[in-house]
């Protein structure tokens, strides 16, 4: 039975143990991603349906990947009601960008200073569901990446990489 990190602290095989106060825990190669690494965070991203996923391909590079899986299943990220809820989050990012494009298309036709207003609103919530104080916002951050990227709408693209 798996029942998390307090009963499973994997090293990966051959990895320098630190046993004492004179062996140096970074030499130890660990395999669950470090949330307080800036970088490792980095790795895990969400899908559509709120499952977390790797960021990386086993192809591209296998050591990280099995990282982000072990982590995933050892840190129960993949529990189902946690789940459901990044899927909630992704649904409401999707909407709303699907809101503020209609209303572009819209204010483009005919200029109109409620609807600039209405679309300034959608920007700054969206702004606020990726800002790092906000619940599960590499999940919004993944939706609204994924977004850009296969909708090329650079509108999003800027959102997420400026301030």
């Amino acid at each position: 039975e798996i029942r998390g990190k307090a009963d499973y602290f994997p090293l990966r095989e051959g990895s320098p143990v630190a046993t004492g106060p004179k062996s140096d825990l970074r030499d130890e190669l660990i395999y669950f991603l470090d949330p307080t690494d800036a970088n490792d965070p980095l790795l895990l991203t969400f899908d559509e349906f709120g499952s977390p996923q790797p960021a990386v391909s086993e192809g591209e590079d296998k050591w990280t990947y099995e990282r982000v899986t072990t982590t995933i299943k050892y840190l129960h990220l993949d529990y189902r009601p946690l789940v459901d809820e990044r899927k909630k989050i992704w649904n409401t990012c999707s909407r709303l960008i699907d809101k503020a494009q209609n209303l572009m298309k819209e204010q483009g036709e005919s200029p109109s200073v409620t609807r600039k207003t209405e679309i300034d609103n959608i920007f700054n919530e969206l702004r606020e569901r990726i800002s790092v104080e906000a619940e599960l916002s590499s999940t919004a951050r993944a939706c609204l990446l994924s977004r850009g990227i296969t909708g090329n709408i650079q509108w999003v693209m800027n959102l997420v990489s400026r301030p």
